[in-house]
C-alpha cells in the first residue's frame, strides 16, 4: 500500500540493515515496490473497506517476501524478516485503539473485549470475516474465526506458511503487549476450520 510506504522504508531499513549492504537494501525495498504494484492489479474483488485493506496489506507481506527470496534468501529466513517487519507496523497500528481503551475499562481483559469488539466492526467486519465471541470459561475472552480473507488470500498465493509466521503469529506479541496471555491451538491458516482465540488474565 502506498500510503504505508514511508513507514515500510523505515522498518526495512532499521530491521534489515545487519543482513544487507545499504545498496543491496535499496534494491530490496525497489523490488518490493514492484513486486507489490504487480500484486496489486490481481486482487480479488472484496465488499467492503476493511476486507480490502487487509487484502491490500496481505498482498504487501508477499511482496516483501518475495523480494527477500529474490535477494538470495532461503524461505525460513525470508519469512523469519518478514515478520520482523511485519511485527513493527502491527505493532504501530494496533497501538492507538488499545490505548483508547483505557478511557473506557481498566482490567486488561475488559479492554481486550472492548478492542476486538471494534476490531470486529472494523476492519474485521463481515461479510468476509466471520469472527465471534463465544462463551468458553468464566474470565476468559473467547473469539472463533471462522473466515479470513487474508489466510485466503495467502493460502491462493502458495504461501500459507507465511501468513502464520507473518501474521496470525504476531498476535501472540500483541497479547503480550497487551498484559494477557493468547491461547490458540488452531488456525485457518494452518489448514483448521476456524481459529480459536483464547485471551486469558496472566497469572500472578
Amino acid at each position: 500500500m502506498k500510503w504505508l510506504r514511508p513507514m515500510l522504508a523505515r522498518v526495512l531499513r532499521k530491521r534489515l540493515r545487519h543482513r544487507f549492504s545499504a545498496e543491496e537494501l535499496e534494491q530490496i525495498i525497489q523490488n518490493t515496490w514492484r513486486i507489490d504494484e504487480a500484486l496489486a492489479q490481481d486482487l480479488p474483488e472484496e465488499p467492503n473497506l476493511g476486507a480490502r485493506l487487509v487484502v491490500r496489506a496481505a498482498a504487501s507481506t508477499v511482496a516483501l517476501y518475495r523480494a527477500l527470496r529474490d535477494a538470495g534468501l532461503e524461505p525460513d529466513e525470508a519469512r523469519d524478516l518478514t515478520s520482523r517487519v511485519t511485527w513493527s507496523i502491527y505493532e504501530k497500528l494496533a497501538l492507538p485503539r488499545w490505548g483508547l481503551s483505557r478511557l473506557f475499562a481498566k482490567r486488561p481483559l475488559d479492554r481486550v473485549r472492548l478492542t476486538m469488539t471494534w476490531s470486529m466492526r472494523f476492519p474485521y467486519s463481515p461479510p468476509r470475516y466471520d469472527m465471534r465471541f463465544v462463551n468458553v470459561e468464566e474470565h476468559v475472552v473467547a473469539i472463533d474465526v471462522h473466515r479470513c480473507p487474508a489466510a485466503e488470500y495467502f493460502a491462493g498465493q502458495g504461501l500459507s506458511e507465511l501468513c502464520v509466521s507473518s501474521w496470525c503469529n504476531l498476535d501472540y506479541a500483541l497479547a503480550e503487549k497487551w498484559g494477557v496471555v493468547l491461547d490458540r491451538s488452531q488456525t485457518l491458516a494452518d489448514g483448521a476450520p476456524y481459529c480459536d482465540f483464547r485471551f486469558r488474565a496472566r497469572q500472578t
